[in-house]
């Protein structure tokens, strides 16, 4: 047999431990966690606003087109109710920037009941 082969394998604290230093430096960890939630929440917020969804808005109205010599029997509503269906980030700026409902009175008939109306979304 060689001297290599009968060498002892150093055991205790002759061995040398690599393993101490791993993962005890705390500097620039806040900064990975950090990226890490933010990375995590702009993933989060991309999937969900290409979710379908849909909201009920009141809609404020604006009468239009009346006549002076004219008035109405009876008069419009403040605001109507409309529901929104769409994707969530086609459907927010329709959300917070609420479109005015034009009521045209120069129409010979107008029905506050009727719906259907459109708006671009």
């Amino acid at each position: 047999m060689s001297d290599i082969e009968n060498t002892p394998v150093p055991v205790g604290s002759d061995r040398l431990d690599y393993d101490d230093d791993v993962g005890t430096s705390t500097r620039g960890n806040g900064w990975v966690v950090f990226a890490c939630v933010l990375l995590s929440a702009l993933l989060w917020l991309a999937f969900s606003l290409r979710r379908p969804t849909t909201v009920s808005l009141s809609l404020p109205t604006r009468l239009v087109n009346l006549p002076a010599n004219e008035s109405l029997l009876e008069a419009p509503p403040d605001t109507v109710e409309y529901v929104v269906s769409g994707e969530a980030i086609a459907v927010l700026p329709v959300y917070y920037n609420r479109p005015v409902v034009e009521i045209d009175a120069a129409m010979d008939d107008i029905d506050f009941e009727l719906g259907g109306a459109a708006f671009p979304v």
